[in-house]
């Protein structure tokens, strides 16, 4: 294998193992299957179904997290091939669902260099020649949801979360973690003031 001088100062490595010269490598890429729905009962709202296409460990949790706080944007067509293979699999999806992005908070975004989960959400769309939209926007001043209770997130995104009409067609929310579901029963609601039918909700993790 021929190593580039950048090579020699940052070696690449997989995000899921640390194995050297790949961002991804296939072992870890088995890692994410055919998504699982959550378990709703933990969740404190019970809309949309939402499901995951990994457990939020190993592999798929470290791609999530190098994606999003490192800026490895190497990882974004890794994520978004996870979640193109999970949106078919959703029960009782109607046809041609609009994949919508959850929303990053704007100085997030800014850190980042733009919204992660937009960029995801447009190659996952793109491969299954499906439309993305983007109605949904966090203010400013919301909080980061790390570390807040349920309540907590509901409160913060019922305070901050906006949304625009798009136009009529079903909706499939797209985000990188699922934790309470407070995320995505927030973003349903908030469309739904719209006209806007959210069907489910799919993540990385």
């Amino acid at each position: 294998m021929i190593l580039t001088f950048l090579d020699l100062l940052l070696p690449l490595r997989c995000a899921g193992c640390r194995a050297p010269g790949t961002a991804w490598c296939p072992r870890c890429d088995l890692s994410f299957g055919t998504p699982f729905p959550l378990h709703r009962a933990a969740f404190t709202h019970r809309h949309p179904p939402t499901y995951a296409t990994a457990a939020h460990t190993g592999p798929p949790r470290r791609a999530v997290i190098a994606a999003k706080e490192r800026n490895r944007r190497d990882l974004h067509p890794v994520l978004a091939r996870a979640l193109a293979n999970a949106v078919p699999r959703i029960p009782d999806l109607p046809p041609a669902p609009t994949l919508v992005p959850v929303p990053s908070r704007p100085a997030a975004a800014r850190r980042r260099g733009g919204p992660h989960m937009a960029r995801i959400a447009a190659l996952a769309a793109r491969s299954l020649g499906l439309d993305t939209a983007h109605p949904l926007r966090l203010t400013p001043g919301a909080r980061d949801s790390v570390g807040l209770t349920p309540a907590e997130r509901a409160d913060n995104l019922a305070r901050h979360l906006t949304a625009d009409a798009i136009p009529d067609a079903p909706v499939v929310l797209v985000d990188d973690v699922v934790t309470t579901g407070a995320t995505a029963a927030a973003c349903a609601r908030v469309l739904g003031r719209c006209v806007v039918a959210v069907v489910a909700c799919t993540a990385a993790v």
